[in-house]
């Protein structure tokens, strides 16, 4: 694999920048050389993780990992002849360690799991917004019944207004969260995680 090289126009000075991402690099982070303005955060996804149901075996998600396409991992399930219809993709999202990732998540669904598989008597929502938490990205495909879920809990859930930091950028904003969001929002300048809460905005109401 050969280094990735970018052009990018800074969007506070307007200088042309050239960036280089060497090869192996799996996170990173590049700033303007004439005006230190934040120019790209990037971070290499792995493969995914996975959340998968099965009509014949209601209550039950089977959450797993992959390096591959989903696609191709979820035809090979439905292939074996110990599955007595095939699997549904609820919902997959990206991972930059699949593996360690799904173990988390595992974990956390502990008191949920059927022992020794990987599969958990846990409701479709909370799966979901569990594996978010620990992979820290939104999903990249949702199926139709988890989007209405997400979109019922959405109109439930009340907006907090908060100011809050980036800790890679440094840069400040006011912004609003769900009241029921497991996770901080990610910085809209460097899309970093690593965000942390200044309190709540007494401006808004």
């Amino acid at each position: 694999m050969e280094s990735l090289q970018l052009r990018l126009t800074c969007r506070k000075c307007e200088t042309e920048c050239r960036v280089t991402i060497p090869e192996g690099a799996d996170t990173g982070g590049f700033r303007c050389p004439a005006c230190g303005e934040h120019l790209l955060q990037f971070e290499v996804m792995k493969g995914y993780v996975y959340v998968l149901s099965n009509p014949r075996m209601p209550g039950l998600l089977k959450i797993g990992s992959t390096t591959r396409r989903v696609e191709e991992r979820v035809e090979e399930l439905n292939s074996a002849t110990g599955v007595p219809t095939r699997f549904t993709v609820e919902a997959y999202f990206p991972s930059r360690s699949p593996e360690a990732h799904e173990f988390e998540v595992h974990k956390r669904l502990e008191t949920k799991r059927i022992k020794g598989r990987e599969f958990f008597e846990e409701g479709l929502g909370e799966v979901i917004e569990t594996t978010k938490s620990v992979v820290g990205a939104e999903p990249i495909f949702l199926n139709h019944a988890a989007k209405r879920l997400i979109a019922q809990k959405a109109a439930q859930a009340v907006n907090i207004n908060a100011r809050w930091a980036c800790g890679l950028c440094k840069h400040e904003w006011i912004g609003s969260l769900k009241s029921d969001s497991p996770h901080f929002p990610l910085c809209p300048l460097c899309r970093s995680n690593s965000v942390v809460c200044l309190g709540r905005d007494s401006s808004k109401s």
